[in-house]
């Protein structure tokens, strides 16, 4: 993923701004774009729609967030017209990262995926399915930015475990945050413990968000 960044980026920053711009010059009247809620900064709680973005964090996280940033930056100035910001929490479901057969699923079966440290980071998720009933509702929504994110925002150390048995994987190894950083670099250990999920309420009451439970957490 990290060599796919760089393309990710200019795909983003130069198309998309050639796509921001053909819309001004055609005077579309309304501007979705797709935003991140994962590298919110809710400093000590969840993070809301005025929320900042962690553009100082290590690695690719810090070069995500000061992309995603930047989009922001650009939707917001927008002048003669309407545009919202769809910060999605991570993807789950069918063709997914965190799926059954997805990627992530992959690794972790492989013991590729360890416990670092206590696991304090918060994650926030979203079903594909809900992601794209939101995207529809935001067609006729009042303009702005909204979480698109679940109601379970839950912390690394207690959702890794519960969805290696979810794939029936092993148990995740423990490594501890020094061990972690020596060989798999500081950012491993800041996204296992340092990131904040974030708050909904907005997205529930403006865009009718009811999304689904995290299926390996069960009832």
């Amino acid at each position: 993923m990290p060599k796919c960044l760089p393309a990710d980026c200019r795909l983003r920053l130069e198309g998309g701004g050639n796509l921001f711009e053909a819309a001004g010059t055609f005077k579309v009247q309304r501007y979705i774009q797709q935003l991140s809620g994962f590298y919110l900064d809710g400093e000590d709680g969840l993070a809301t729609e005025s929320s900042p973005l962690r553009i100082n964090a290590p690695g690719t996280i810090g070069e995500s967030a000061r992309m995603y940033t930047a989009l922001e930056k650009r939707i917001s100035s927008a002048q003669e017209m309407e545009s919202i910001g769809l910060r999605y929490g991570f993807f789950y479901g069918p063709g997914t990262w965190y799926w059954t057969d997805g990627a992530f699923s992959r690794l972790l079966s492989q013991g590729e995926v360890p416990l670092i440290g206590t696991g304090r980071s918060i994650f926030s998720f979203i079903h594909v399915d809900d992601a794209a009933q939101a995207t529809v509702a935001a067609l006729t929504a009042p303009a702005g930015l909204y979480n698109v994110v679940d109601s379970q925002p839950t912390k690394m150390s207690e959702w890794l475990p519960a969805y290696a048995r979810w794939i029936g994987s092993d148990v995740p190894p423990d490594f501890d945050e020094q061990e972690a950083a020596r060989l798999m670099g500081e950012e491993s250990v800041y996204y296992q413990n340092s990131l904040t999920g974030a708050c909904n309420p907005k997205a529930l009451q403006m865009l009718g968000l009811s999304p689904q439970r995290l299926p390996w957490l069960g009832e």
